[in-house]
């Protein structure tokens, strides 16, 4: 198992660095989008998938001597005394093991194993505390239809963020005109693409990989690649220096939503 899992990590971070070298400063969003969420799958099953290949043994000719058979006559006294060697290095390799076994009685792959299940219970605990902070923001707070989209108004203050259909937007945000077209076109990019579903499914799989460096490397490669792909569409109706100051106005401090789209 554990040359499964070394084998798996080093497949994706194989796959990570060609798309870190030839693929990441491509135009080429979309096919980057599900390049790496196929890096993530094929990691999976590149080392299940073995290739025989057939080996020539050469076989050398055996050659039979015939030996003589003899008989010797071996005293009583020399057997006698082998035999209580043989029973004295029995005892002698009993009392070795039974020592052994009482300084080993402390068990190491037990102790690993639970620190192993502790740590990916923590990592559960956050993954459904993210959810469910994100559902609580939806059922406590005021939804609009904008658009034909779903807007979560926010009282707090709060960047533009997006999970599944809802977009999340500070009220005041909204009546003060700084929700502008090319925010509210790169929020409506993310649901429209589903990037919350590749969130999710990195997120899933980190619950008990967290040890993985590849899938936090390929968490962080694929929510900026969604960046880029819901900036693109923005700037399709707004020139990059207004669209810089639109997002300039409205940085506040830093926010983590380990589940939404900001």
């Amino acid at each position: 198992m554990i040359v499964y899992l070394l084998k798996s990590i080093a497949c994706l971070l194989l796959l990570l660095l060609v798309h870190r070298v030839l693929l990441q400063r491509e135009v080429l969003h979309r096919f980057n989008r599900f390049f790496l969420l196929f890096s993530v799958v094929a990691s999976f099953f590149i080392p299940l998938c073995t290739i025989e290949v057939p080996e020539e043994i050469a076989i050398a000719p055996v050659e039979v001597v015939d030996e003589p058979e003899y008989i010797e006559d071996v005293p009583s006294n020399v057997i006698s005394e082998s035999v209580n060697l043989e029973e004295a290095s029995q005892e002698f390799n009993h009392g070795q093991e039974f020592t052994a076994r009482t300084e080993s009685q402390f068990n190491w792959p037990y102790l690993l194993f639970g620190l192993y299940s502790l740590i990916s219970l923590v990592f559960f605990f956050r993954f459904v505390r993210n959810i469910k902070i994100l559902v609580n923001k939806i059922q406590r707070n005021i939804k609009i239809n904008y658009r034909e989209q779903t807007l979560v108004l926010l009282k707090e203050d709060s960047l533009p963020f997006s999970f599944l259909k809802y977009i999340f937007v500070a009220e005041s945000d909204l009546e003060d005109g700084k929700f502008t077209d090319a925010v509210f076109a790169h929020e409506c990019t993310h649901i429209q693409e589903k990037h919350s579903w590749d969130n999710l499914f990195i997120e899933v799989l980190l619950v008990p990989l967290w040890f993985h460096p590849g899938l936090h490397w390929a968490k962080a490669s694929i929510k900026l690649n969604h960046e880029f792909i819901a900036d693109e569409i923005a700037l399709r109706s707004t020139p990059l220096e207004k669209y810089e100051s639109q997002l300039l106005a409205m940085m506040l401090s830093e926010q983590k939503y380990g589940l939404a789209s900001s």
